[in-house]
């Protein structure tokens, strides 16, 4: 009976083992099937200058390849992708969307395989992370999905450097999403330090999760694709209000713009925004994304409470005005471009990752100054030899008659001297509430006298890690760059003097030739009154000529 027990036992364990091991071979089956059907619409993306960044990215149309922002954000020379089967193909970038952190390349090549979109998935799904993992490629990981919305992808699954861009899919291989990148958990304030101006928070921020990271869902990707296509940026939805998060978790109107898609609904300054379009709004960030995944043209109902009652207001969302936006920091950044010649010390840039600055209360005019130098003040006619001159402004400026615009330059405040940004402060912080400031400056060269009223600081989150993440390579940029940069100006400088001296050689030119067409019509002058002369003695000879030949003929007559 031992016997046929024990060989019943061995035979339940063979049959144990087979099974698991069919599973794992069916398994590692599927995960194979999953790269095979997702290699054609997968390349690896680079760009070079001095030395190369990679990332993903993913084929929307035979022509068409969506990847991550964070790729351009360094300078480059040179753009290209390299599919799995190592071909490669020079790109260029057609549109990119900070807002999803999505670009789309185009390349003049239609050799890319389109992927193929899934079904939205379900919180436990499974998922496969495929892209790139520094310049191996391709790399596979996998997760499932831990949270969804219709404007992001939470996933159980590790980003790697180089895979941002790559494609989320489903155990089919079709397209569920672009990874995006890292995940992190906010926390609450730990340290506050206020005065009579302003209120300084200092918290750790973000505590980042490498086993969970962001993706852009396809949705979301094709509407962004889309508009890119068309174009180069995408249209969202605006409202027109500035808004701030309230003590007690409510979103508080500030401001609302003069004929703005709110103003022309009826929300007023004070409101408290609960819900857009039937989503509750429990901070100002969520409300600002909200609004920005909507189209210009969509027609919402807002519901606010006003002095303690609820009301539902029917507002149509306008168009947020990036080109405007961008214009007018393209004009910002033009005017610093002229402020370069400055000489200005480069200070290394600290890596700090895990605090938040919240500002709030301090008043403001709306505008960033800089310390007028002597040349400064001598090129901008400046008598009083002192000043700060005004580098940027808001979208929102301080109320008053006179707007202050790039290129002012202010000289007093309440009858002091301003000499530098702090002096400014000053004055602005021993203002009563809602006391104007009286302020002198220059503008084209004219003394200028105005009141303006600061606006007062709402609270202001700064963001060190985004701060960080932005200015991460700053040292490593300067370093690369330095001796570029210092070129291009003396190239600059150089082509600047040649194309003074070629003004100059051309006026000269143009004088010589002047003199010389002068020369031409007085010596004709001079001819003429010379011919002239000659001709009236040539008629005076003829006469006398005739005259004696008729004396002549009366001699010989008489004779």
């Amino acid at each position: 009976m031992r016997k046929i027990l024990f060989v019943l036992y061995i035979i339940l364990i063979l049959f144990i083992r087979l099974n698991s091991t069919e599973k794992i071979v069916k398994f590692e089956s599927e995960i194979k099937g999953v790269l095979k059907e997702i290699s054609p619409s997968l390349v690896k993306v680079v760009t070079e200058n001095h030395r190369n960044y990679i990332a993903s990215g993913i084929a929307v149309e035979s022509d068409l390849i969506v990847s991550n922002i964070k790729l351009i954000g360094h300078p480059y020379t040179k753009i290209y992708v390299v599919t799995v089967k190592g071909n490669k193909y020079g790109v260029k970038v057609v549109g990119k969307d900070k807002f999803s952190s999505l670009i789309l390349l185009k390349s003049d090549k239609n050799v890319f395989r389109p992927v193929k979109m899934g079904k939205k998935g379900e919180i436990g799904d499974w998922i496969g992370l495929v892209g790139a993992f520094y310049k191996e490629f391709p790399f596979l990981n996998q997760g499932i999905i831990s949270s969804q919305t219709e404007t992001e992808l939470i996933l159980n699954g590790t980003v790697v450097p180089g895979s941002s861009g790559g494609a989320v899919v489903n155990k089919k291989g079709e397209f569920l999403g672009v990874i995006r990148g890292v995940f992190g958990f906010r926390s609450f304030p730990q340290y506050t330090f206020k005065d009579n101006s302003a209120e300084l928070k200092i918290m750790p921020l973000i505590k980042r999760q490498k086993d969970l990271c962001y993706a852009v869902p396809a949705g979301r990707v094709l509407r962004v694709v889309k508009d890119l296509k068309k174009y180069g940026y995408v249209k969202r939805g605006w409202l027109g209000v500035n808004i701030s998060d309230n003590k007690k978790g409510f979103v508080k109107v500030d401001h609302v713009t003069v004929s703005s898609p709110a103003d022309s609904g009826g929300i007023k300054k004070g409101d408290y925004i609960l819900n857009v379009a039937g989503k509750s709004i429990k901070h100002s960030q969520g409300l600002a994304d909200s609004i920005k995944e909507m189209n210009p043209g969509d027609k919402v109902i807002v519901k606010v409470r006003r002095n303690g009652n609820r009301k539902d207001i029917k507002v149509v969302l306008g168009e947020y005005k990036i080109d405007t936006m961008k214009l007018k920091k393209i004009q910002e950044l033009e005017f610093q471009k002229k402020l370069s010649v400055i000489p200005e010390r480069l200070e290394r840039i600290p890596s700090i990752r895990n605090y938040t600055f919240n500002l709030s209360r301090s008043k403001t005019l709306g505008v960033d100054v800089i310390s007028l130098t002597p040349e400064l003040a001598d090129e901008f006619g400046v008598k009083e030899k002192t000043g700060l001159l005004v580098s940027k402004t808001s979208s929102v400026p301080a109320a008053g008659k006179i707007k202050l615009k790039v290129g002012d330059i202010l000289v007093k405040a309440k009858g002091k001297v301003l000499k530098k940004p702090s002096d400014l402060k000053d004055a602005l912080n021993s203002l009563k509430e809602k006391e104007s400031l009286n302020i002198k400056f220059y503008r084209k060269g004219k003394l200028l006298s105005a009141k303006i009223v600061p606006q007062v600081g709402r609270s202001n989150f700064f963001f060190l890690n985004k701060f960080s993440d932005k200015f991460f390579d700053v040292r490593r940029w300067v370093e690369e760059n330095e001796v570029r940069r210092l070129k291009e100006s003396l190239e600059k400088l150089e082509k600047y003097k040649s194309q003074k001296e070629k003004k100059r050689a051309e006026y000269a030119n143009k004088r010589i030739r002047r003199e010389i067409e002068l020369l031409k019509k007085e010596q004709l002058r001079k001819y003429k009154r010379e011919m002239g002369k000659l001709l009236k003695e040539k008629k005076k000879l003829e006469e006398e000529i005739k005259k004696m030949k008729e004396e002549k003929e009366k001699k010989k007559k008489s004779g």
